[in-house]
């Protein structure tokens, strides 16, 4: 993501680290989120009946806003004006829903919850094993979810092992244990594979290492997993790659790159495999405008979009993107963009050119950031 928002949030995390070490504190860097993918919901081309929407957990934690999840209905593409179920503070950031309304959503400390439809209480956790050493601090966190029809969950995730003695660098520390060592020692990124009824502590069934930080994630209606990668070791992805098998097996198919992969934030496939990417200009360090570009289902190498669509007048997406079978969904405005309004956005998702919102819904409660969204029943 930008380095502007990042900015920010490592400022306020380090604040946090006085508490934790005392004098002796940390400038913890900030991992900015990036989007929800569009889950297997999405791929059965169906119209939304909920949307979710969710703040960034690390906002919650460092910068006191009021984040979290919650969850509007949706008719016709427009969802209400207030949230018809409020979930608990401890969870927010990355989310993703199946097709029987089960929702996933990252918890503190690396953990994932999930909720029974229409129900705030947790019903299960999965808590990822990471250890970086003695001595160091590990600190990090669940970049993106998504869950595919059989139930297997993924999991992206972004390690940082950084030493108590160092207060400018980060430094990824090759210090591991148990089932994810090779996820940290393969430059701290990796994508995970949870089996079907996975709880606590489950060992993974499978690992998708990366050299470079997975952004956002994606399933079309063959199972296959579209993945954002940073190629730059930024936040901001440069290209998309596409995993055959990702359950048992993860075989790289093919990788999409080109001129509408410079800044992409957010990631969503429809029913038809049309992939929907959010690519963000930043103009000194500051975003500045987004623009939805769509590509064939079977696009690979450096490929040109079908359509490219944004808003009229150009402004800024969060990362999140959502699709149902007519119609997208994204978040805009709040604090780290320094906006005074927040909104949730609809837009038709045969789009193309500048274009205005089908609807544009003020949001009066939480997130204070509605950085992720994700469709549901």
């Amino acid at each position: 993501m930008t380095s502007f928002l990042r900015c920010l949030a490592v400022c306020a995390v380090a604040w946090l680290s006085l508490g934790a070490v005392g004098s002796a504190a940390i400038a913890r860097p900030f991992l900015v989120h990036p989007p929800i993918p569009s889950d297997r919901f999405a791929a059965q081309g169906n119209p939304a009946g909920h949307l979710y929407v969710s703040g960034s957990l690390f906002d919650a934690e460092a910068l006191g806003t009021k984040e979290g999840l919650v969850r509007y209905p949706v008719t016709n593409g427009v969802p209400a004006s207030t949230p018809d179920l409020v979930f608990p503070k401890t969870v927010a950031g990355a989310v993703t829903v199946d097709s029987a309304g089960n929702v996933y959503s990252t918890a503190k400390c690396f953990t994932i919850d999930e909720f029974a439809p229409n129900s705030t209480s947790v019903m299960n956790s999965i808590k990822v094993p990471i250890y970086c050493g003695d001595g160091i601090y590990n600190i990090g966190e669940v970049t993106s979810l998504a869950v595919d029809k059989a139930g297997y969950l993924y999991v992206s995730i972004v390690v940082q092992c950084v030493s108590c003695g160092d207060q400018r660098e980060r430094i990824f520390h090759p210090a591991a244990s148990g089932p994810l060592a090779a996820c940290v020692t393969a430059n701290s990124k990796c994508t995970i594979v949870y089996a079907p009824g996975a709880t606590g502590k489950a060992t993974p069934v499978a690992l998708i290492t990366a050299a470079a930080y997975t952004n956002g994630m994606a399933l079309n209606k063959a199972g296959d997993l579209f993945l954002e990668q940073a190629t730059t070791g930024d936040y901001t992805a440069t290209s998309v790659e596409v995993y055959g098998t990702p359950e048992t097996n993860p075989t790289l198919l093919r990788t999409l790159s080109g001129s509408s992969f410079t800044g992409t934030t957010g990631l969503a496939i429809d029913a038809a495999g049309l992939l929907y990417v959010n690519d963000t200009v930043e103009s000194g360090s500051e975003p500045t405008s987004s623009s939805i570009s769509v590509f064939h289902a079977n696009a690979s190498g450096t490929v040109t979009p079908l359509r490219t669509f944004s808003n009229s007048p150009a402004q800024v997406f969060w990362y999140g993107i959502g699709v149902d079978n007519k119609y997208l969904y994204t978040g805009t405005g709040g604090k780290l963009l320094k906006k005074t309004s927040r909104m949730i956005e609809t837009y038709m998702k045969n789009s193309n050119g500048s274009v205005t919102p089908v609807a544009s819904v003020p949001i009066t409660t939480t997130p204070d950031d509605p950085t992720y969204v994700a469709v549901g029943p």
